[in-house]
Parts: C-alpha cells; sequence; structure tokens
C-alpha cells in the first residue's frame, strides 16, 4: 500500500489473515506485483513451500534485499501501472500464474483517476483497482487473486462500473472487512478480497430448499483469534482454544490453551471469548461434514478465526443443529464458495439462518 508517497509494507499479521482463505495450491505459480518487503509472498511459502514464487516492485530499493534472503524467487524492479514493463521483463519465462497476491497502493496525489482497459472495455477507476485490473490479466484459467484493498473499491463512485462487472462475470467475493487498524499512525479501512474465474452461466447455481431458519440458533460469533495472534501456554492454565484442525470426526479434540489479552477481549472487537453449548463449523475449509461438531461443556473456550459459532440455550438444542445440518448436507455444503479456497461468510451464515 502506498498512502500520499509513504509506504505501507503489509504486515506479517495481515499477510497471515489473508493466506489463510487460500486452503488448496491449485496450480504451481504465485506472484506479487507491488511484492514491497515480499510478507505477502512469504505467508504463502510458509503454507506452500513448493510453489514458484515471482514477485516485481517499483522501488529497487524493496527488490534488492529481497534477492538476498529469497535467492529462489524471481523478482524484478518493474512500475506494474504500466503493463507493458511487465511484458518485457526478460526473466520471467510465465506469463499467467495459479495465484495471484496483493496488497497495491490505495491512493493517488490528487485522487487522479486512473484509465484501464478490462475485457475490451475501457474504465475510469482509483489506483488500487487499476492494479486489480491489471493483474488478473495474468491469472490463469483457475487462478485467484486474492487482494488487500481499500474499502473504497467496493463502495465507491469511482470503482463502481468495474467492481459491479467483477461480480456479474467473475467469482469475486468480499472475504473479510477487517475492524482492526494495522498499520500505525493509518486509519485506512480495508476489505480482503478474492477474484475467480469467470461465471458460467450455464451452470445454475443450486437452491436451498430446506429452511434452516428454523433451527434454535440463539447467537452466530465469529471467531477472531488466528494461530498466528494466539498466545500458548501450557497446562491447565488460559483458556482452551478450538481451531479447524480440532474439528476430528465430529468431536473437538487435542485442543491446546491460550491467552487472552485483556485490551482484546475487552476492546472494540468485543470479546473473543465463548461459552458453550454451541455448533462449531469451518468459516474455511474443503466442505467436509465430519467439522460439523458439538461443544457440549457451559465452559469458556476461544475459537479461532476460521471457525464460526452457532450458540443455542441447551445441549439438546445444540444436537439438534448439527444433526439437521449433517442431514441436509448437500444443501448445506453450498454455503462455501470459492476456487482455490473454499469459504463461507458471516453474511452467508446469517442470511441461511434467518439473523440478517
Amino acid at each position: 500500500m502506498n498512502i500520499l508517497r509513504d509506504v505501507f509494507y503489509t504486515p506479517t499479521e495481515l499477510a497471515d489473515k489473508l493466506a489463510s482463505y487460500i486452503i488448496e495450491e491449485g496450480g504451481t505459480s504465485a506472484i506479487d506485483f507491488c511484492v514491497g518487503d515480499g510478507d505477502l509472498l512469504k505467508a504463502i511459502e510458509r503454507r506452500f513451500p513448493n510453489l514458484l514464487f515471482y514477485g516485481t516492485d517499483i522501488a529497487e530499493e524493496a527488490i534488492r534485499p529481497l534477492k538476498k534472503m529469497h535467492p529462489s524467487w524471481q523478482l524484478a524492479v518493474c512500475d506494474f501501472s504500466n503493463t507493458l514493463a511487465f511484458d518485457n521483463l526478460a526473466n520471467f519465462s510465465l506469463k499467467k500464474y495459479d495465484l495471484i497476491v496483493l496488497n497495491p497502493p490505495f491512493t493517488c496525489k490528487g485522487s487522479s483517476i486512473c484509465k484501464i482497459e478490462f475485457d475490451e472495455v475501457t474504465y475510469h477507476v482509483s489506483t488500487a483497482m487499476q492494479f486489480v485490473a491489471n493483474a488478473m490479466k495474468y491469472r490463469t484459467n483457475h487462478g485467484v487473486l486474492y487482494a488487500i484493498l481499500p474499502s473504497s473499491c467496493a463502495y465507491s463512485q469511482k470503482d463502481r462500473l468495474l467492481w459491479q462487472y467483477m461480480e456479474k462475470n467473475y467469482n469475486l467475493q468480499v472475504l473479510e472487512e477487517p475492524t482492526r487498524m494495522y498499520w500505525k499512525n493509518c486509519s485506512a479501512s480495508i476489505i480482503l478480497v478474492s477474484i475467480g474465474e469467470k461465471v458460467n452461466r450455464s451452470q445454475k447455481r443450486r437452491k436451498i430448499l430446506f429452511d434452516f431458519s428454523t433451527l434454535p440458533i440463539e447467537l452466530i460469533i465469529r471467531g477472531h483469534i488466528s494461530p498466528h495472534e494466539a498466545k500458548f501456554v501450557e497446562g491447565r492454565r488460559g483458556v482452551k482454544y478450538v481451531h479447524t484442525t480440532n474439528l476430528l470426526h465430529n468431536r473437538i479434540v487435542n485442543c491446546t490453551r491460550i491467552q487472552i489479552p485483556k485490551h482484546r477481549d475487552e476492546g472494540r472487537y468485543g470479546s473473543v471469548s465463548c461459552r458453550g453449548p454451541a455448533v462449531l463449523i469451518p468459516r474455511v475449509c474443503n466442505p467436509n461434514p465430519e467439522k460439523i461438531c458439538v461443544y457440549k461443556k457451559n465452559s469458556i473456550f476461544v475459537p479461532s478465526d476460521c471457525i464460526i459459532v452457532l450458540k443455542t440455550s441447551n445441549v439438546e438444542d445444540a444436537q439438534f443443529v448439527a444433526n439437521t445440518i449433517l442431514s441436509h448436507w448437500d444443501e448445506f455444503r453450498t454455503i462455501y464458495q470459492g476456487t482455490a479456497a473454499k469459504y463461507t461468510t458471516m453474511e452467508i451464515i446469517k442470511n441461511l439462518f434467518g439473523r440478517v
């Protein structure tokens, strides 16, 4: 991200959060056209070390140290606002990439408007959307772009036409609208986005016939704490921490314990802890009925940021909710979307259970 000429590289925590939505490699290559200090590619490499990694940046002072730290990466200095510069890079053998990650410049001096051609139509957009549109041209047919964007890309008049076109013609999803401010001295409002292959008009999305809104769910809660943020403690100290890896064969197993920072549990994020009974479902996963689990105890636990909690008033209701989801699994699994990654959102979940 670039704000008023100041450089704001992607914090490691935010890079890991974006990478958490990518649960399958789905190819062999990954690229970042605004690589900066490389944190987005590093986050991808931690999850998928066997990919081929590529990166470009306008700043030579960013590329030079990255080449020393990551000699296996293919890196080059390039102003990606001009795609001809990228096309003329001699050492980039690939012209299409399976995975694109991006934290583009957010603003430009004087809020100037960029002219871009996308799918043979000319648009006038923000700098961030210019980078997104340029990057999409280098995506393989089944590749996916994951980006950290200013919220204005989704809501402003400037980007509306191109955003709506991508919503209609591509698999564009807003993965998350973080409330946390990740950069010091910067209050940029951001969204995490994925954009996948074109919509096939001949394939109709399966309609959900069962009325899930009749289930006895009192509250729907999304976890906040990622494994990267969690401060793990030994023994019986701390609070039980539940991640998707702990959901196995419809049971919650092998949980560790974490210490909850007081400012996280009482601050503007709301409480990060929950109390059973409840049904736990993954937010990001390959849809698997064995990941639907009941937390039976009337005790406090902390769901990870990859967990959604369906709170019920008693264990019997929780078991009924879980059994109903499993009985209608073929319909329930359609809430998970995406190409390289399968995920759902709080908006989709609340709409399914009639809590909008």
